[in-house]
């Protein structure tokens, strides 16, 4: 039993691997939940721990469970809490609290906030973009600049929606074609009646569409110091081939892989690279000291704006482009979901970490992780992500004992227990993970796992591509243009060289102004 008195807040499989991270490294783990997930149960109470059940979104429900177990600190798994003001809350009561207060929040809140402190601090690593408050003014500014032929674009909600919301158009002279503009107009009123960008008034915006390898970097703040995790790829999309909806994610892969041969100009080892898994085949050192460098010049920017310092997790959700090298697609204001669950679990000191934060002190601690290849890979009732309520209430048969024997270990997502049976419901219910020496090795480990899950007649999916050799070596092939390109302006001093869009007989035409 621990005697270093935690609390969680949170429900979902980060949260499970969170309590069982701060267990294996001494904490008591008291948890606040919406729903009773399994996992996180069996880990509290084999800690010595509390269970309470409430909103915990609900400021006055986290105080009112704060008091009653007097937690050296409070650590705050997902990013709603954090937007309603939690963590305002328990700091105001005299708690110690692991995730930032709203105003910092907002990095992940409102991405056109996140876009514009790029802009100002002139941050490395950033795309242009253009915020609208409605469909009537993206559908002006669509008609003044339907001639624009050079970039691709992205339209997405400006308050960070889980994936959600995101329209991705890879050809400009189709997508400025008249029917295309009223399709993208109406993907915007959708935005608006969704509520995915809730009380901010700009809604969505528009964004240079990024090409690349996509991954992200978790990092610890003290608001003086930084901790960095290893380099995670996580796989947005639901469907297989990277295809399909953006969703929470499906799954995601960290560490070392077979060789690709990827030509690369830059040093694999660098300063903040502690060993060989916190890069994977597609990052090298210089790439990850980048990011980090990032990351950095980001909580700097955050304390000049706001006068406070940042204490807690901040996750870069980058890409690997051809003009940038490492740059910013979002930002997390907490852990990812599921990239948490490819570092928690080989973690072994995550309670002194988290008191190193908290004293800010954390140039003091380093982090003790096993030196393996992890590779997770979600399960979702079908239904998922754009019919959710479709995907409630079916009751999971799972035979954990096997999965475990066979290496891969289970954690629990939304899932909640009710009479004594396990239900989903709706998002993302499992997420397998395994380690290894090699991701591809990890993947097919937990392939074979497979058949010891599954819901009551309904469907269970996932991605079984997932750090295959044929999905890695597509990420390769990306990883490599990206390197060529962006290598190549790195060595002439071009790095991030505006990209120009031009009208013909007017010339050059600042669309992306904000």
């Amino acid at each position: 039993m621990g005697e270093t008195k935690t609390l969680l807040i949170g429900s979902g499989a980060r949260e499970h691997s969170i309590a069982q991270a701060l267990h294996r490294s001494g904490a008591r783990v008291s948890v606040l939940m919406d729903y009773l997930n399994p996992g996180i149960r069996k880990v509290s109470k084999e800690s010595g721990g509390e269970i309470f059940l409430g909103d915990t979104n609900d400021p006055g429900r986290a105080v009112e469970v704060s008091k009653k177990v007097n937690p050296e600190f409070v650590f705050i798994g997902p990013e709603e809490p954090l937007f309603r003001g939690v963590s305002d809350h328990l700091i105001e009561e005299g708690f110690h609290v692991i995730g930032p207060p709203k105003e910092l929040a907002m990095i992940e809140m409102s991405k056109v906030y996140m876009r514009r402190l790029q802009e100002k601090y002139s941050i490395p690593g950033r795309l242009r973009f253009k915020p609208f408050k409605s469909e009537r003014e993206l559908e002006e500014f669509l008609k003044e600049y339907e001639e624009v032929i050079d970039a691709s674009v992205a339209l997405k909600p400006a308050r960070q929606a889980g994936g959600k919301g995101v329209k991705v158009i890879a050809d400009q002279k189709v997508f400025l074609r008249k029917e295309a503009r009223e399709l993208e107009v109406k993907h915007g009123k959708r935005i608006i009646e969704e509520g995915l960008s809730g009380e901010l008034e700009e809604k969505f915006f528009l964004e240079e569409r990024g090409y690349g390898v996509e991954y992200t970097l978790q990092v610890f703040s003290d608001g003086e110091h930084v901790l960095p995790l290893p380099v995670v790829h996580d796989h947005p999309h639901y469907c297989p081939d990277f295809m399909g909806s953006e969703c929470g994610g499906m799954g995601s892969v960290m560490g070392p892989g077979m060789d690709y041969g990827i030509e690369d100009k830059l040093p694999r080892r660098g300063k903040w690279v502690l060993q060989e898994n916190y890069l994977t085949p597609f990052i090298n050192g210089w790439e990850y000291d980048r990011t980090v460098e990032i990351i950095q010049k980001t909580i700097e920017a955050m304390e000049k704006e706001t006068g406070e310092k940042y204490k807690g997790v901040i996750s870069g959700q980058m890409m690997l482009t051809p003009y940038w090298g490492p740059t910013v697609l979002e930002y997390y204001s907490r852990l990812g979901d599921p990239e948490a669950v490819n570092v928690l679990p080989i973690v072994e000191n995550l309670l002194e970490v988290c008191e190193a934060l908290i004293d800010e002190k954390l140039n003091r601690v380093k982090l003790e992780i096993e030196n393996k290849a992890t590779v997770v890979k979600c399960f979702a009732p079908r239904g998922y992500p754009d019919h959710r309520r479709e995907g409630k209430g079916k009751e999971l048969l799972i035979n954990e004992s096997e999965i475990e024997k066979r290496g891969v270990r289970v954690y629990y997502g939304s899932i909640y227990l009710d009479s004594g049976k396990m239900l989903t419901g709706g998002s993302r219910a499992v997420e397998l993970f395994s380690k290894g020496d090699f991701i591809e090795e990890c993947s097919s480990r937990i392939e074979r796992v497979t058949e010891y899950l599954s819901l009551r007649n309904w469907e269970l999916f996932h991605r079984p591509e997932i750090g295959s050799e044929n999905a890695m070596r597509i990420m390769a092939e990306e990883a490599q243009k990206a390197k060529w390109r962006y290598q190549r302006l790195l060595k002439e001093g071009r790095l991030g060289e505006e990209r120009v869009s031009w009208l013909p007989r007017k010339g050059k035409v600042e669309v992306f102004s904000s």
